[in-house]
């Protein structure tokens, strides 16, 4: 009889959930069945389990931007070439010592590019430093800098769409160029005109002229870089898609183009952009809900 009852004592036990030495398995019971604390273990993690939240790639959403800044782009260029329509038709822009001398510096760098005379290690040593520039911007930090001919990155704690995408649409030779200009200001009258002769030639030359066209010679440089590059296989253009990231580049290189155009045009104000740019809105609208 005491065996029989230690025995039973040990059945219920084990059946109530009694704590099982270690190193010893629990006896199997046909009555009491191990695996109904199981099974009520798996039914309280199903009835507590939280539903993940529906994520959407941040590649689709820049997509979705990319397509609505498409009708902007096409109006703002549509206005763009008004402008500049009306301009050349009054000979008024074109004229200007500070446009001629642009265009020298322009034709000066696609003349050297196309010959061969690309300076590589230059404009990726502004490509990453406009990174790091806005990356302090951002509020971020930079780790590492590094920059080759080949290519060069910018290991950082931050990154965004501006920080991917300003090289491609931030001239920063021609930044240093206007930085340079104001700091030598502060220094020097830069209104004095410089003659100089060399051999048999003699000219006259200011600080204004030269800036011009040091101007007009590193925009070369960034635009047709940003061409160049923006063709090959970029990591900056597919961390934030590249369809979105193409149509942002463009957008804002027009803005900044048409803008520079608007205060180097005497005949040209913003309040004459802002007409063309909601007529040709207006143009747009109208076609759509027509054509619907």
């Amino acid at each position: 009889m005491p065996a029989r009852n230690q025995k039973r004592r040990a059945l219920t036990a084990t059946a109530r959930g009694a704590a099982v030495s270690p190193g010893r398995s629990a006896p199997k019971n046909a009555r009491f069945p191990a695996r109904d604390r199981t099974v009520r273990l798996h039914s309280r993690n199903v009835t507590y389990r939280t539903a993940a939240p529906a994520v959407i790639p941040i590649v689709w959403l820049n997509t979705i931007i990319g397509l609505m800044l498409m009708p902007l782009a096409w109006v703002t260029t549509q206005a763009f070439f008004t402008i500049l329509g009306r301009s050349a038709a009054a000979d008024e822009v074109w004229q200007t010592p500070p446009v001629v001398l642009f265009t020298w510096g322009l034709v000066v760098w696609l003349a050297a590019f196309w010959g061969g005379l690309r300076p590589r290690y230059l404009y990726v040593l502004g490509h990453e430093l406009t990174h790091a520039l806005f990356v302090l911007l951002c509020g971020g930090r930079i780790h590492a800098f590094r920059v080759t001919s080949d290519g060069g990155h910018v290991v950082t704690d931050k990154n965004n769409v501006l920080i991917s995408l300003s090289p491609y649409f931030v001239p920063f030779w021609s930044l240093v160029a206007v930085a340079a200009y104001g700091l030598l200001g502060a220094a020097v009258d830069l209104g004095s005109v410089q003659h100089l002769r060399v051999g048999e030639w003699r000219f006259s030359l200011g600080m204004d002229a030269a800036l011009s066209v040091v101007l007009g010679y590193s925009w070369g440089l960034h635009l047709t870089f940003t061409l160049w590059m923006v063709t090959r296989d970029q990591p900056d253009l597919q961390q934030n898609g590249t369809f979105f990231s193409l149509v942002f580049i463009y957008y804002i290189n027009l803005a900044l183009i048409l803008s520079l155009f608007v205060l180097a045009s005497p005949g040209v104000t913003a309040g004459d952009l802002m007409d063309a740019w909601l007529h040709h809105l207006r143009g747009l609208i109208e076609t759509l809900t027509t054509s619907v």
